[in-house]
């Protein structure tokens, strides 16, 4: 369960509509999770999963700083783990872009992208066959904008799972399949604003992989609650 939590969080994290910069209040239930979680690591120490959720906790919350720490301290306990590195390199893209001041495009903020990037990538070398990395990569990337554009990167992603599911329609789960018609969707939805928004087709087929993602979550989940506002705003409709 916590694995499905972490697994679903990231990418809300990563490809909400909301500000991806200002740090959320926690919640009662917020609070009681991040107590579980280092009551976990008190009792286990040494256990790189238990770093793993609390890293990726702050991350969905944009505590990036104390994401990062806990997720280098996850990767320091088992560097062979291609899950634990890629959220690694996908938090520190995220830092890289939250760096302002007028050191904001400068080498600080390159750098620390840059090593997010590379991060993400041995990740995914590491464990080709692991669809995680490639969530989490592709999500990621989408969402990096001017010189930090990857796109072409998850593209390769999003091809890589159409060809598993072109020769297997069930060869992912359902929570799987639900993200990657998420991303699908905002990848083509991104790529179609950043070459100037004209033309409805693009946009028509990227809302409608993102409404199919909506089906994938329970009816009175935040996510799902979450991807409907997405197209609601974007469709211009009113549910």
């Amino acid at each position: 369960m916590m694995k499905k939590i972490i697994l679903t969080g990231i990418f809300f994290s990563l490809l909400s509509c909301a500000n991806p910069y200002i740090r959320k209040d926690f919640s009662l239930n917020d609070q009681k999770t991040r107590e579980a979680v280092l009551e976990e690591i008190s009792f286990e120490p040494e256990e790189s999963g238990n770093y793993l959720a609390l890293g990726i906790f702050y991350f969905d919350r944009n505590y990036v700083d104390e994401a990062i720490a806990n997720l280098e301290k996850a990767h320091q306990i088992n560097p062979k783990n291609a899950e634990i590195l890629v959220y690694l390199g996908s938090a520190q893209c995220k830092k890289g872009r939250e760096l302002s001041g007028w050191y904001c495009f400068g080498l600080n903020k390159i750098w620390k992208v840059e090593e997010g990037v590379a991060n993400m990538n041995r990740a995914v070398e590491m464990d080709p066959e692991n669809p995680i990395p490639r969530l989490v990569r592709s999500a990621t990337l989408t969402i990096l904008k001017g010189q930090f554009s990857r796109f072409e990167t998850a593209l390769d992603d999003i091809r890589w799972f159409e060809k598993k599911l072109e020769a297997d329609k069930d060869f992912f789960n359902s929570d799987i399949i639900g993200q990657f018609l998420l991303i699908k969707g905002q990848y083509i939805l991104a790529r179609w604003e950043m070459e100037g928004g004209e033309g409805e087709a693009e946009k028509t087929t990227a809302l409608n992989l993102i409404q199919e993602a909506s089906r994938y979550f329970p009816e009175d989940s935040e996510h799902k609650k979450e991807i409907d506002r997405f197209y609601t705003t974007h469709s211009g409709e009113n549910k």
